[in-house]
């Protein structure tokens, strides 16, 4: 900032929130994810920010304050917008353009299993005939890489069940995408555990309790050994822990114990655990009772899954499936809903794997490329619907930290609701998590 435009440029308006916390004061920008701590003197100073008044009007409240003298003034002023400026406050939050830069795609490339597992949201099983044929997959995966997208994710259904898996993971590799298989592990094999490791691949195991009695309420007699010893295969066959992750459904006896999932997975070789919330679709919204657990219950657990994390940090990365959470280079936004397309075994196409539904169906594969999907009024209107939700739930608009949850996760909120235009349940879990964060990075000095 030079001298003139320090003297006589009109500040712009900021929009702002101050939150207090032992130690200081934050100022949390009411539409960009960022955030910076401050003391009283630095919330006085934020008032400046409302578009009337100059930077020479602030160098005078400093002056005035701390009979520092107007240089000395104006420099302080300098610091503290250029403090500002550093940490993103004078951007302007970007109007949503569409159709996104396509990113990744999420594959079910069968729909048939050698499970019938009872919280399956595919509804996937023995005997199950809908599957992609292998030009298809491959179209799809060089479209994403003629796009300049990243990743695609290989899911069923069973992936290994899928005659063309090897091809398509070769296929992927070739096209620069990093490649994701979620399995239910029972099928691994050293075959399999080769064919990953020649190509990079990234793999998942579901694995929903840490012991048999557990795990296989849900997934069904005799599956439990067959994937803890596919976990043990990768693990022994050289796969890093970086490649090799285990998703856990949040069930009651996990929620009562997650740490012996998360020792468990790291016994495996696993990286990351991901605890998913069970959601009443597809099997599970049939179930005779609610198979996951109450709100209450599920807040009850992301307060052990945290106190767990915090245990195992520096050994195995945890994740509690609790999005809209973190401070640092949060995107905006952060869901990726329009840069992202989840294809069903049927050639069905969605914006999200939580948003499966007819009404949210998008487009076929059969009917178009990829490209004319995206670009599609469906698409359009879907991604528009989910990424407006913080300007138009009546609490979003009041809540100081809208940017950073950006109203949550819209597909927990529309399996507990019906309807994108609810919260998710965890606002105040959020506003707890956010405010004890910055409490540390205050304490901290960060």
């Amino acid at each position: 900032m030079n001298e003139s435009r320090a003297r006589r440029s009109i500040l712009p308006h900021v929009p702002l929130e101050s939150i207090r916390v032992d130690g200081g004061v934050v100022l949390v920008h009411r539409e960009l994810p960022v955030f910076c701590a401050t003391n009283e003197v630095g919330l006085a100073c934020a008032g400046f920010l409302d578009g009337r008044h100059t930077a020479k009007d602030l160098a005078d409240f400093i002056d005035e304050k701390s009979q520092c003298g107007q240089e000395a003034a104006l420099e302080h002023a300098e610091a503290f917008l250029g403090s500002l400026e550093r940490a993103g406050f004078f951007a302007r939050r970007s109007p949503l353009s569409l159709p996104m830069d396509l990113d990744s795609l999420f594959i079910h490339v069968t729909n048939a299993c050698n499970l019938k597992c009872r919280h399956c949201y595919a509804v996937s099983g023995p005997g199950k005939a809908a599957a992609l044929s292998l030009k298809t997959v491959r179209a799809m995966i060089e479209e994403l890489a003629g796009r300049g997208g990243k990743a695609v994710t290989l899911s069923g259904g069973e992936p290994l069940l899928w005659p063309h898996l090897e091809d398509a993971i070769r296929f992927a590799f070739s096209c620069g995408l990093a490649v994701q298989i979620l399995t239910n592990g029972t099928l691994l094999n050293e075959t399999w555990a080769d064919v990953f490791l020649s190509t990079g691949a990234g793999v998942q195991v579901s694995l929903d309790g840490p012991s048999a009695q557990i795990h296989e309420v849900l997934r069904g007699p005799k599956s439990f050994e067959p994937a803890v010893r596919g976990l043990k295969i990768l693990r022994d066959a050289g796969m890093s822990r970086n490649s090799l992750s285990v998703s856990v459904q949040i069930t009651r006896p996990v929620a009562a114990d997650p740490e012996s999932m998360i020792a468990l997975s790291h016994q495996c070789g696993a990286g990351l655990v991901r605890f998913l919330t069970l959601r009443p679709a597809g099997r599970a919204a049939e179930a005779d009772a609610p198979l996951g657990l109450s709100l209450e219950e599920t807040l009850g657990f992301l307060d052990k899954a945290d106190a767990a994390r915090e245990k195992w940090r520096g050994r195995i990365e945890v994740t509690t499936g609790i999005t809209g959470t973190g401070l640092d280079s949060v995107p905006s936004p952060w869901c990726p809903v329009g840069r992202k397309l989840v294809i069903a075994a049927d050639g069905s196409v969605y914006p999200c794997v939580l948003m499966m539904g007819p009404e949210f169906l998008v487009g076929h594969v059969g009917e178009g490329s990829l490209t004319e999907i995206l670009s599609g009024t469906r698409m359009k209107a879907a991604t528009e619907a989910v990424h407006r939700r913080m300007d138009e739930i009546a609490a979003c608009k009041r809540c100081e930290w809208r940017a950073f949850c950006q109203g949550g996760c819209a597909g927990i909120a529309l399996a507990g609701s019906d309807t994108l235009q609810a919260r998710d349940g965890m606002c105040q879990w959020r506003k707890n998590w956010y405010r004890s964060a910055v409490q540390r990075l205050v304490g901290t000095g960060a």
